[in-house]
């Protein structure tokens, strides 16, 4: 990586067949780019270049707040001969200085490679920032199955999500709790009710008096934790839910008859 970096830096920050015009970086280090180039790929620089503005005669044009770095990464992006892949550790300041030059072709390599990467809370921080909504739908679907505590408050790039954001993120994940706790609360408030119908056949069964677990006063919400665990049927996962009420409709079939639960369902 070292050595593509000083090759890369060599071709740039010396002159070179082609390099007719000079930028200017907040270190005052020369960076040779193709004038041509420039205009070609960015509406900012021929602007520059073709109106009246004092860059269009001088040969160097200072570039206030740009690192030799990084404009050294920028002409290798956009001059055809050195173009270079968009990674991790260019990303960002390509994204940056492809924005504010207006550089629509990089701007859509730099949104195809945020597609094809794995979610993260920093993709979805530049997808918000450069207004990529598919990606950033793509990465919000993730961030909402993180943990909120222990993984996302812990990323380093947290502090940089912004408050809406954060909300929106929260709002979901409630959506998605309050949605899990109806789904599979469900299963048991309807067995419970056909339980409770049954309670005076199913008491003279020794081994399960389902009348102390199903009062139909007290199996409320508040107790369900309780009560399901008594009949071991506290699975958090769907597939095992569905397959533990299943066996209880054949086991109360076989028991007490066809009529006594003729349907669960699913989670």
């Amino acid at each position: 990586m070292e050595s593509k970096r000083e090759d890369f830096k060599s071709s740039f920050c010396q002159p070179w067949e082609g390099g007719d015009i000079i930028l200017i970086s907040d270190t005052d280090e020369r960076v040779y780019a193709s004038k041509s180039v420039l205009e070609i790929a960015s509406p900012v620089f021929k602007t520059m270049f073709n109106s009246d503005f004092l860059e269009k005669t001088k040969t160097e044009i200072p570039l206030p707040g740009k690192t030799t770095e990084d404009l050294v990464c920028f002409m290798e992006a956009i001059h055809p001969l050195t173009w270079i892949d968009i990674t991790e550790a260019n990303i960002d300041v390509l994204l940056r200085l492809s924005d504010e030059y207006q550089v629509d072709k990089l701007m859509k390599k730099c949104k195809k490679y945020l597609s094809a990467e794995k979610p993260s809370l920093e993709n979805f921080i530049r997808a918000n920032e450069y207004e990529f909504e598919d990606v950033k739908k793509d990465n919000l679907d993730f961030l909402i199955s993180e943990p909120m505590f222990t993984t996302l408050e812990a990323h380093p790039w947290f502090p940089r999500l912004q408050q809406n954001h954060l909300m929106e993120i929260m709002r979901k994940k409630l959506a998605m709790l309050e949605f899990t706790i109806c789904a599979t609360s469900k299963p048991f408030d309807d067995g419970a009710i056909l339980l409770k119908r049954k309670t005076r056949e199913l008491d003279q069964v020794p081994s399960l008096k389902c009348s102390s677990y199903f009062s139909t006063n007290q199996y409320e919400c508040s107790n369900r934790l309780s009560t399901t665990n008594k009949l071991g049927l506290c699975d958090h996962g769907k597939e095992d839910l569905n397959k533990k009420m299943k066996m209880i409709h054949v086991k109360c079939n076989k028991e007490f008859g066809a009529t006594s639960i003729h349907h669960y369902n699913k989670v």
